[in-house]
């Protein structure tokens, strides 16, 4: 009888709990049971939290020194600085001298002076050339050359020619072109200048006696820098009386003909070896015709022969045998020119 008592006890107080637990839910509300979303097929199977995207703030990126590599070379640009005629060029110092001149007169040397620079320094080959043009457009003159240096910005150049005496006067073009041997790159540049017949170096303007006249001239591949002055002329009976007084046995002018004697100072102021002067490289041209030293008469002394070591001079009478009343002109081997009356 006891263990039945014991057991409704149990039954009594189960009953009991489930009463209190039903009385505290009642008026609220039903807990919603929400479907979970089928996960997708990754890794993570759960929605990741969203992060807001942070945008930088500029800043200014400095461009590094590009440094070539052994399979890059730099872009090296090479200009013509300046091309300049000039009557002489000076390279003794490191910045070489020259004198600029738009001017120049036949005989007289020209310099081309000539001055490139490239941007940054490298290897310097060039191939270069100069053509110099007459007012006609006509090549009178064209040389070339080359240039090498290990490592340099540039070089420095000039050229030197002489115009002849055969060269027009007027305005010529001296055409300047290099080729850069490494980049095949070809620059160019023009210039400018006038050449012009000095008194004393055509027939149509010689020299008047007294005048001293200042050239140039080659003999044998010889080059020699010179002057010459007529210091004095006697024709008619006054050469006549010059040449009779040296020999009475010096013949006297054929029918028609009269003596020219001409006195003569001859400098020699440069060249690289000894030179003879001799009455044979002078000729006097009346009316077109050349009339040679009379051979045959004694001259008076001193006459124009000697051999010359520059610098040195010698003075000197040369004697002629011309037309009557003629106009004489005098040349020196046709480059130098005076007139005798």
């Amino acid at each position: 009888m006891k263990g039945s008592a014991g057991s409704v006890y149990w039954v009594v107080f189960v009953l009991v709990g489930l009463t209190i637990v039903i009385l505290g839910c009642a008026g609220k509300e039903p807990i919603k049971v929400e479907k979970s979303p089928t996960p997708s097929l990754t890794k993570n199977i759960s929605t990741p939290t969203k992060t807001p995207t942070l945008t930088p703030t500029p800043t200014p990126i400095e461009t590094p020194i590009q440094t070539p590599t052994p399979n890059q070379t730099p872009k090296r640009d090479c200009y013509i600085l300046n091309l300049i005629p000039a009557s002489s060029v000076d390279t003794s110092e490191k910045k070489w001298r020259y004198i600029v001149r738009d001017n120049f007169s036949k005989g007289e040397i020209v310099y081309l002076y000539v001055e490139v620079g490239c941007s940054i320094k490298g290897k310097t080959e060039f191939d270069d050339e100069i053509y110099v043009k007459d007012p006609n457009g006509k090549t009178v003159y064209q040389r070339s050359g080359e240039i090498r240096y290990p490592y340099s910005t540039g070089y420095l150049r000039y050229f030197s020619f002489k115009p002849k005496l055969n060269w027009k006067d007027g305005e010529y073009e001296i055409t300047y072109k290099t080729l850069n041997l490494i980049t095949g790159e070809k620059i160019m540049r023009k210039v400018k200048f006038d050449i012009y017949t000095p008194i004393g170096y055509s027939i149509v303007k010689a020299a008047s006696i007294g005048r001293t006249v200042e050239f140039n001239f080659s003999i044998s591949g010889n080059e020699y820098h010179a002057k010459a002055t007529i210091l004095e002329v006697k024709r008619g009976s006054s050469a006549l009386g010059l040449v009779k007084s040296v020999s009475q046995y010096n013949p006297d002018p054929g029918d028609g003909y009269e003596y020219l004697a001409v006195k003569i100072r001859f400098e020699l102021l440069n060249g690289a070896k000894a030179y003879r002067i001799s009455q044979n490289y002078f000729t006097v041209y009346v009316n077109g015709v050349g009339y040679d030293y009379a051979w045959e008469v004694n001259s008076p002394r001193p006459e124009l022969n000697g051999k010359l070591i520059p610098p040195s001079k010698i003075e000197g009478w040369i004697v002629f045998e011309i037309p009557e009343n003629s106009k004489p002109v005098l040349s020196f081997n046709d480059l130098i020119w005076f007139k005798l009356f």
